[in-house]
């Protein structure tokens, strides 16, 4: 066996550095290591707790100035790392603004007489369709059933 072979068993040599591990489905997760910051709620507690995880020690995620089992956790925030199980679930809001908004400059361009009143009713509904499902769709998941918070590694 060649010596750069041996290279591929180091990493499995090392021991694996523990994350907090978010599991929407057992074949969506997303793992936080030590210093990420993760947007969460507790349960009882109504405003979003944004923290930088310093470590983790007997099953319990140490923050800045407390620690925090993760069964305590109830919702977590959506970020960029969780937002990839949506495909487009976040993206509504901006494209039907941005079409509704550009449908309605590009009549203007194209139309120098004016524009109807079919152009504004479609152009100011894409819009406000964009406007309603920036409102309507909820930014944080919900720590429940198959979703599951654990310290893995």
């Amino acid at each position: 066996m060649r010596a750069w072979c041996w290279l591929l068993w180091l990493p499995s040599l090392a021991g694996a550095q523990p994350a907090l591990l978010f599991q929407k489905k057992p074949s969506h997760y997303v793992r936080y290591y030590t210093g990420e910051v993760i947007t969460f709620y507790v349960h009882g507690q109504r405003t979003p707790i944004r923290q930088q995880i310093l470590g983790f020690r007997d099953s319990v995620v140490v923050f800045r100035h407390y620690t925090l089992k993760p069964s305590e956790i109830s919702h977590m925030v959506v970020d960029k790392k969780s937002r990839e199980f949506y495909v487009m679930r976040y993206k509504y809001d901006k494209l039907l603004l941005a079409s509704g908004l550009g449908y309605l400059l590009l009549e203007v361009i194209n139309n120098p007489d004016g524009i109807t009143a079919e152009t504004v009713l479609l152009a100011t509904s894409l819009t406000a369709a964009g406007l309603l499902a920036h409102v309507l769709i909820p930014k944080k998941i919900k720590i429940s059933g198959r979703r599951k918070v654990a310290i893995v590694g």
